[in-house]
């Protein structure tokens, strides 16, 4: 899990940002950076719950990571405010192992309380806590 916190402005930056984050941890293919473009322009990858969760094909990436990313400013992101963008980002081959840890993940943040104690999260100690109460 890589803990990140930005001042991006806008939904292209804010995806550009990540993907340097992961193509730095050579995590991804060089089509990883297309392929979550192509994804946001098929529709919106956000919730009501003011977070963003910008994915792409699985193939498209080499190791498994999850990216919390914490705005200081909420983002219109597709008419929605987001606060926290949320990557999961995992093999193909890997996908069934980890679906419990995305269902875990997307429980945790249904809520709008629940995503107002992420964004105040300043550790990854802190994160990691939450997963392993729940």
């Amino acid at each position: 899990m890589i803990p990140c916190y930005n001042e991006e402005e806008n939904v292209r930056e804010i995806c550009a940002a990540v993907i340097d984050v992961l193509e730095k941890d050579n995590a991804v293919y060089d089509e990883f950076r297309e392929a979550i473009y192509k994804r946001e322009k098929l529709g919106v990858t956000c919730l009501d719950t003011g977070v963003a969760l910008p994915h792409a094909d699985p193939q498209t990436i080499k190791k498994s990571r999850i990216i919390l990313l914490t705005l200081k400013h909420p983002v219109d992101w597709g008419g929605t405010l987001v606060s926290l963008i949320v990557v999961t980002a995992f093999p193909e081959e890997e996908m069934n192992q980890i679906r419990d840890v995305i269902n875990e993940l997307y429980q945790l943040i249904g809520e709008k309380e629940d995503v107002n104690t992420f964004i105040r999260f300043e550790t990854i100690q802190e994160v990691l806590k939450v997963f392993h109460e729940s």
